[in-house]
């Protein structure tokens, strides 16, 4: 049985621009290779959640060896791209943590069901299950073209720095 979208996704326009990169780095630290979103399109309080949109371009660094001459935009990316989406989520709620990030705690559920290539555009969606200041859930998916690529759940913590 197909997943499911988290959020009606239907008339999303993934050119609108809720929030750009660089108020994006003014709440995630990741920076250079490691910023895997381009910007927000949805976000919501209740229930806490939002959209971002990745575009997968062909000059980023793992193309030439994620696999030569087929390159596929590695898994472990489209899950970085749905914490950095939770983590958004998360400042939104609490904002700035003094001396603290929101960092991974862990993964559940992780799912691969299709290909993403550079060229593709895939829409990060992330909801909330539960978020306190301590740990937060968020359930995950990434669409590409109306299709479900990825899903997971993503447990997120506050680091000290």
């Amino acid at each position: 049985m197909p997943t499911e979208p988290l959020i009606d996704i239907q008339d999303l326009d993934p050119g609108v621009v809720l929030h750009d990169r660089e108020f994006l780095r003014g709440i995630n630290p990741h920076r250079f290779e490691l910023e895997q979103l381009d910007h927000i399109v949805r976000y919501h309080e209740d229930p806490l959640s939002a959209v971002a949109v990745r575009r997968i371009r062909d000059d980023e660094f793992w193309v030439r060896g994620h696999f030569p001459n087929n390159p596929l935009f590695p898994g472990v990316l489209m899950v970085e791209a749905g914490a950095q989406a939770a983590s958004f989520c998360f400042h939104k709620r609490f904002g700035k943590l003094d001396g603290k990030i929101f960092g991974f705690g862990g993964l559940e559920g992780v799912r691969f069901r299709g290909a993403v290539r550079p060229g593709d555009e895939i829409l990060i969606v992330v909801r909330a299950e539960a978020v306190r200041m301590r740990r937060a859930v968020f359930d995950m998916q990434a669409w590409l073209e109306g299709r479900l690529v990825c899903e997971a759940k993503v447990i997120g913590v506050t680091i000290p720095i």
